[in-house]
């Protein structure tokens, strides 16, 4: 009996002292520290559930600026020989397009001796032939190394048959080499289209998605003839991204393909970006057929 007394004694005494620390806010075990609250009422917001040492507010610089960045101009040129009744067509686009279909492979120029001087005895008396019109004897680059060769060589055209058969003999070593040069200026496009076919393949999903990020879209390009209408020249205004300017010049007998791609980079801050040029020829462009 006496120990349960004492037991019960016990208990009451050390539940009165914990009424009493609980009172003063302190903890009813340990070393007495004050109570740290959930939520102090006389804040109105709620306590950070960051540490001090590790918030990182937003400075300026990390403040996204949503106004329109300025556009970079291009200014476009379009040089060919082939002007007459010619109709363009031009765009920029923020990915590739897949590149024309092309049927027929342009074979090479010969290089042979008898072969040139065979195309030398047929082109003599069409020296004058003027390079507007379609389909000229042997196609356009033919015409272009026969006009190089015989201006290289400083002969003029033959006048009788008689004359013809020398003047070949005397024209194919300039003629020659500068159908081993356009030769080699076909094959490097061949290899260019080519590898346009493959990158389109290969690229262009994730390039349209990049251009929607960007907001980048498919922009036409207003060409006008100009230099006494020996060109076309126009000007198109493309944001910061990756473009393909694509077209054609269609002459008869003859369509001029191109792809050209550009990159333009954002302007810094406060800045107008500097103007562009670029110029589609004959050299650039990424196909050409019909009476090439």
């Amino acid at each position: 009996m006496h120990s349960r007394y004492f037991a019960l004694s016990l208990i009451i005494v050390l539940a009165f002292f914990s009424n009493q620390h609980m009172a003063q806010g302190q903890s009813p075990i340990g070393s007495g520290r004050p109570l740290k609250p959930i939520l102090d009422h006389n804040k109105t917001e709620l306590p950070s559930t960051l540490d001090p040492d590790e918030a990182s507010p937003l400075t300026e610089g990390d403040i996204p600026d949503t106004r329109e960045a300025p556009k970079t101009p291009v200014r476009i040129r379009m040089v060919v020989p082939q002007m007459k009744r010619s109709i363009v067509e031009l765009k920029a686009y923020p990915y590739r397009t897949r590149p024309p279909r092309v049927f027929n492979e342009n074979k090479g120029l010969p290089v042979e001796e008898f072969a040139v001087k065979d195309m030398l005895l047929a082109s003599g008396y069409q020296a004058r032939l003027s390079l507007e019109r379609p389909y000229p004897m042997g196609g356009w680059r033919w015409q272009y190394a026969f006009r190089n060769g015989l201006k290289a060589s400083g002969m003029g055209v033959p006048h009788t048959i008689v004359e013809q058969y020398g003047w070949a003999k005397k024209l194919a070593p300039y003629v020659i080499p500068e159908c081993r040069r356009i030769n080699a200026i076909e094959e490097k496009r061949a290899a260019r289209y080519k590898e346009a076919v493959a990158l389109y393949e290969d690229n262009h999903r994730e390039e349209e998605l990049d251009a929607n990020r960007l907001g980048n879209t498919t922009t036409p390009i207003k060409l006008e003839l100009a230099n006494q209408n020996k060109e076309w020249a126009g000007k198109v205004d493309l944001g910061a991204g990756e473009w393909w300017v694509t077209g054609t010049h269609k002459t008869p007998g003859l369509i001029y393909y191109w792809q050209e791609y550009l990159k333009i980079e954002p302007a810094p801050k406060g800045t107008q970006p500097a103007e562009l040029l670029l110029k589609l020829d004959d050299s650039n462009a990424l196909a050409i057929t019909g009476g090439w």
